[in-house]
């Protein structure tokens, strides 16, 4: 006993129509329990006979043994650096000073390298 292709087809629709009722209804579930979840653990707020001041922070003085120790340690990692790059050992070399420029060469050396690789 063979079937025609269009009760096949039409029960192949059905069938698909199903499947996607069911799902659209359990995502209109889910999306109903996850708009529930913002009333679970919230309290009531409590009435308060009157306001507390929250204390006042204490200040504490800013130490300039720390910013000297931060750049003491940049230094020395910038120092590092320069010396691992070069092949040499950090004795040899002397940091005479250091600034921060707008824009730095190793940005301007990347977007050169990035734009030579781009197909």
């Amino acid at each position: 006993m063979e079937l025609k292709l269009s009760t096949v087809m039409f029960e192949g629709l059905g069938t698909t129509i199903i499947g996607m009722a069911i799902v659209f209804a359990t995502l209109a579930l889910i999306a109903f329990v996850i708009s529930l979840l913002k009333y679970i653990g919230k309290e009531k707020p409590k009435k308060q006979e009157k306001a507390v001041e929250p204390p006042k922070p204490v200040e504490e003085p800013i130490l300039e043994t720390e910013t000297v120790e931060d750049d003491l340690a940049l230094i020395a990692v910038i120092t590092a650096s320069i010396a691992a790059s070069l092949g040499t050992s950090a004795d040899k070399l002397r940091v005479v000073s250091i600034r921060k420029e707008k824009s730095s060469s190793w940005i301007n050396a990347s977007r050169r390298e990035q734009q030579r690789h781009i197909y």
